[in-house]
């Protein structure tokens, strides 16, 4: 079964041990749901998507791309999960919901 291994010297503000990578409270920011000027709200923030399923109550958020690649992090669980894709046709080609995915592995590694 697979194992956390979560940076021991990285926390949760954008820091690696000292050292400021990100700007204090970009995080937050960037993962907060928009909405438009018309008043329609959005599950995007900047570049990022939010989590649908039972990661939602986590806060996590998500990268997807075009083609069947994608970046799920779920900082509550300390998970990570990075899926690296080749699909034909720049959508409509899961099997596999990529939400049902993501929370059975969230889920086994608790």
């Amino acid at each position: 079964m697979p194992t956390l291994c979560p940076s021991p010297a990285a926390d949760d503000h954008g820091t690696i041990g000292s050292e400021r990578i990100l700007p204090e409270g970009w995080i937050t920011e960037a993962t907060l749901p928009k909405t438009l000027s018309t008043g329609t709200a959005l599950n995007y923030g900047s570049l990022w998507w939010m989590a649908e399923g039972a990661s939602r109550a986590d806060g996590a958020f998500m990268a997807i791309g075009i083609n069947g690649q994608y970046l799920h992090v779920n900082r509550k669980e300390e998970v990570v999960i990075v899926v690296l894709g080749a699909q034909p046709q720049p959508s409509g080609g899961n099997t596999v919901s990529h939400t049902a995915f993501f929370d059975a592995v969230v889920a086994a590694l608790k």
